[in-house]
């Protein structure tokens, strides 16, 4: 009874059905074609739909970067319609001007587009090379006469990251005293020299910058303040005071 009740349960099971296969390998294939076709119709499609840029609002404060540079540059590099613009390569082509920062491009329906550009923020000068930013990175660009009040920093490049950890703080033991930074030097020696725009030199040395920074603040707190027209240069290389050069007038 057993082998006969296996052999009706065999006879009840469907037969393989060829065709139904058939549709599914045939729908697949029809599938992966319509996956590589829809990238192939939606490019031609934007060709015969898409409509030109027809207008561009640039945006920003412009005090390095000429306003009118950056719409001969988008002029030259705007060259499709307004849905097939690369935007991210115009971006690279805006950013390859030194002086700016970044840009942020974005569309505005139905055929404008908002360039919004920020330009660097130099905090120094480089030496003749270039300048300074303040996230510590090099502008290597030309001179601009409205920056050359900026303090000069003078150093090999690859201290570029030390100078710069140390010349905040420089600046702000001076500022708070009425004194301005007109240059630091950090020289193969690892020595450092601050020169003041009143012309008064400073000689911090190679070793103890914290030290010798807060040795000169009790100093020019304690002794030079109320003379300090008549100072020269002060040397704060010592642990327990420092040497004073008067003008020659004094």
């Amino acid at each position: 009874m057993k082998a006969e009740s296996k052999r009706a349960v065999r006879e009840k099971l469907p037969e393989g059905k060829p065709g139904f296969v058939r549709k599914i390998l045939l729908g697949s294939a029809l599938l992966a074609v319509l996956v590589w076709l829809a990238p192939q119709i939606t490019r031609s499609a934007l060709a015969i739909w898409d409509r030109p840029v027809n207008g561009v609002a640039i945006e920003g404060q412009f005090r390095l970067v000429d306003k009118e540079h950056i719409a001969s540059l988008l002029e030259k590099n705007i060259d499709t319609g307004f849905w097939q613009l690369d935007i991210q390569g115009l971006q690279v082509a805006l950013e390859q001007d030194p002086w700016i920062d970044y840009v942020l491009i974005r569309r505005r329906w139905p055929d404008r587009l908002i360039v919004e550009v920020v330009e660097q923020n130099p905090i120094a000068r480089w030496a003749d090379r270039g300048f300074v930013n303040y996230r510590a990175e090099l502008i290597l660009a030309n001179n601009v006469e409205r920056l050359a009040g900026l303090p000069r920093l003078d150093a090999e490049d690859r201290s570029l990251g030390k100078l710069m950890q140390s010349y905040q703080t420089i600046a702000a033991l001076m500022s708070v005293r009425n004194l301005n930074v007109a240059r630091i030097e950090l020289d193969k020696r690892g020595s450092w020299k601050v020169q003041l725009q009143d012309g008064v030199k400073i000689a911090f040395g190679r070793h103890q910058l914290q030290e010798r920074m807060r040795l000169f603040a009790k100093v020019y707190d304690d002794q030079l303040a109320h003379r300090w027209t008549e100072v020269n240069s002060v040397d704060v290389r010592y642990n327990n005071g420092a040497a004073v050069s008067w003008r020659k007038s004094t």
